[in-house]
């Protein structure tokens, strides 16, 4: 996130990562923090 925030192209930095499924890397891009939402219900 960082990364990516500070200019980095996404497709660099997933490449660097290691990530080279599609699947894996949507996983990445799509994420969301919602603990923070869900704790209170838990």
């Amino acid at each position: 996130m960082e990364r990516t925030r500070g200019g980095e192209e996404p497709r660099k930095v997933l490449d660097e990562l290691g990530l080279k499924r599609y699947c894996c890397r949507r996983m990445i891009l799509s994420h969301a923090e919602l603990i923070d939402e869900v704790l209170p219900f838990g």
